[in-house]
């Protein structure tokens, strides 16, 4: 049985990014930046563990874990099947996702 997951937000919010978007990955990137404060997304990629940076090693938090991460990823798969299927669908999100943080983290100096 796949699993589930569930978060409940705004729908204004939800119209507002399902709206401007064409694809997954967008859908994705956009809600991460809806549902997670920057801080949070700046110590994150998508499967988390030691990292290197500027600042020597890091550990990232893994977002494939997160229940909010996961429910956005239920979603896409609903609004957009078969996006994310084939493999490279799958390595196109994952380093959008992983780009995503580590834009944002460079914003923090991590």
């Amino acid at each position: 049985m796949p699993e589930i997951s569930v978060h409940v937000m705004d729908k204004d919010i939800y119209d507002e990014v399902f709206e401007r978007v064409s694809s997954a990955k967008d859908f994705i990137l956009k809600m991460m930046t809806k549902l997670f404060k920057d801080e949070d997304l700046a110590r994150s990629n998508y499967h988390g563990g030691p990292v290197l940076c500027k600042n020597g090693a890091v550990t990232k938090i893994a977002l494939k874990h997160d229940p909010i991460f996961k429910a956005i990823m239920a979603q896409s798969n609903l609004e957009f099947p078969d996006e994310l299927s084939s493999s490279s669908g799958k390595k196109g999100m994952r380093d959008a996702v992983n780009g995503k943080c580590r834009k944002i983290a460079a914003k923090f100096g991590f």
